[in-house]
């Protein structure tokens, strides 16, 4: 007896990857090969060819993308139109072909309907809620509709936590078999997964000439390795002027940079070890707190880990040992923890992709996580969305990746807030990403930003903090002063003038308290102190000062 037909994969034959989506398919899902260039007409009479009268609840449609763009031919040899919001908007044409499809091969008979969009490289982009919701009003409530960057459907979940590890089910899940999906759920995100290494050919100036064969076409490539986390700065800016002239270049999300040509140097980091004269090793124990009985639980850590700092957001915790390893548990359902997969964690675990990267921070925002190393590189994973993570798009990523704009600055300084991160270099510059609601990032608007960007300041200071709340950001100079941006409802910032009584009572009356603002302003009521540290909390802020007195301000109900 045939297996009932669940899902159809209509993928055109100019995507290279055709043989890998054959290899992965469940049982129930039926792969349509069309071809490019015979127009919308042409992708119809192929999926009723290879239907024959059958119908699917699902449907996913792999056309031919570029970097930022998805093509697609309307008619046969001639107009090529691109897959984005106005196109799906305005032409009829495009628009007749998905109302046709989803009519004439969809059926609910085994659940609901689905249009699905892989390998859709402006998934990643800002119109792409937009884009989804288009696609929505134009097929009906009764369907839904996702768009993944990737072509095996591991950033789209549909279903959280549908068993007791706290998976999620996937886009991919639809279409794909299980322990395919594991294998690639393993290697996701690692440039070098296409390719099978044969050997060293040479070294160079800051790397390693490889030769690697292409697993798609058999091809022999000759790429240049070079280990971002052994180069400064500035070794690092050297290195990246010199693989952009190059034709193919590409930044590991490890912290491996690789272009096609000539050789490079790397080194591997050390190992400290003990000499027979050191004193004894010591471990620390991380214990959680149960606030309704003031309980503390200790975590099974290992035996001689010194931990170093502990961050933790509303989602999940990190945990980083002084030997620069990296632990992370808690919720997961977007990457946060580092761990290549979307499982929670109820015990720290260690984070295998960050060995060897001296990571010596972390810090954490609502499902995303901040890594710095010690010579300033950032690393990132977790949610995409608002561009928390900085790599340039909104895609959600499982296995931390490095911030490739930020490669030439030597990061000091980071701080999240639930939305958004800032970050500060050794020369004082400061970077801000992420949600720009209330003005938290400081670049004078509420735009959302998915790349670091120049946070100006007004006054020629030099910034060697920064801190993060939850919609505002500050700012402390060498000098010992703060700069504040975003909201100040409560006062929450600081911004409104200290006043008696009486003076507080007409500010009331005539509206003169600061609402908020959009760059970095001065505090003024701390202007006459050193600061040393600044805690930010959702409606109060604390400010340590010299001589190691303490100012508050902010919301005081409680």
């Amino acid at each position: 007896m045939d297996t009932p037909l669940r899902s159809v994969i209509v993928i055109t034959e100019k995507f290279r990857a055709i043989s890998s989506v054959e290899h992965a398919v469940l049982n129930n899902t039926q792969i349509v090969v069309a071809p490019h260039d015979r127009g919308l007409q042409g992708l119809t009479n192929a999926i009723s060819a290879a239907l024959k009268g059958r119908k699917a609840n699902n449907i996913a449609f792999i056309f031919n993308s570029t970097l930022n763009s998805v093509q697609i031919c309307l008619e046969e040899d001639q107009r090529l139109c691109l897959f984005n919001l106005e196109s799906v908007k305005t032409c009829f044409e495009l628009r007749n072909f998905f109302l046709y499809v989803s009519s004439a091969f969809l059926t609910q008979e085994l659940g609901s309907k689905r249009v699905d969009f892989l390998a859709c490289s402006n998934a990643g982009t800002q119109e792409a809620q937009a884009l989804l919701q288009e696609l929505r009003s134009l097929l009906g409530s009764d369907i839904e509709v996702s768009l993944s960057r990737e072509l095996w459907g591991l950033d789209v979940i549909i279903q959280r936590n549908i068993d007791e590890r706290g998976r999620n089910y996937r886009v991919g899940d639809v279409y794909y078999k299980p322990d395919k999906l594991r294998t690639l759920t393993a290697s996701s995100g690692q440039s070098l997964a296409g390719f099978e290494k044969i050997r060293i050919v040479g070294k160079g100036a800051y790397g390693t000439a490889v030769l690697y064969r292409k697993k798609d076409d058999d091809s022999l490539v000759i790429l240049k390795e070079i280990n971002m986390h052994d180069l400064t700065a500035q070794e690092r800016l050297l290195c990246l002027n010199e693989i952009k002239a190059d034709s193919s270049t590409d930044a590991d999300e490890d912290g491996t940079a690789s272009a096609r040509g000539g050789g490079g140097g790397g080194g591997s980091g050390g190992q400290m070890g003990s000499g027979s004269g050191s004193r004894p090793d010591k471990r620390s124990v991380l214990y959680a707190m149960n606030l309704a009985n003031l309980s503390l639980t200790p975590y099974n850590l290992p035996s001689k880990l010194r931990i170093r700092s502990v961050c933790c957001s509303d989602t999940h915790a990190i945990a980083v040992g002084s030997e620069r390893s990296v632990y992370s548990w808690g919720e997961n359902a977007s990457g946060q923890l580092g761990h290549e997969d979307l499982i929670a964690r109820s015990k720290p675990t260690l984070v295998d992709a960050l060995r060897g990267k001296g990571i010596s921070r972390a810090t954490c925002g609502l499902a995303f996580s901040v890594f710095t190393s010690d010579n300033g590189i950032v690393m990132t994973c977790g949610s995409g969305s608002h561009g928390c993570l900085g790599h340039g798009d909104w895609v959600s990523v499982a296995r931390p990746k490095l911030i490739e704009s930020l490669l030439s600055v030597d990061v000091a300084a980071i701080a999240c807030g639930p939305q958004h991160v800032v970050a500060a270099s050794k020369e004082g510059r400061v970077f801000a990403w992420g949600r720009g609601a209330d003005g938290r990032t400081g670049l004078r608007d509420e735009t959302d930003r998915c790349a670091p960007t120049p946070v100006p300041i007004q006054e020629p200071q030099r910034i060697r903090a920064v801190y993060a709340g939850t919609d505002g950001s500050m700012f402390l100079t060498d000098a010992g002063s703060v700069l504040a941006t975003g909201n100040n409802r409560h006062n929450r910032l600081g911004l409104n003038q200290r006043q008696g009584f009486l003076m507080t009572m007409k500010n009331m009356f005539n509206k003169l308290d600061v609402d908020g603002v959009k760059e970095p302003t001065p505090l003024r009521a701390l202007a006459r102190y050193k600061v040393i540290y600044i805690s930010m909390g959702p409606e109060h802020t604390a400010v340590l000062v010299e001589p190691n007195h303490v100012v508050t301000f902010g919301r005081n109900s409680e």
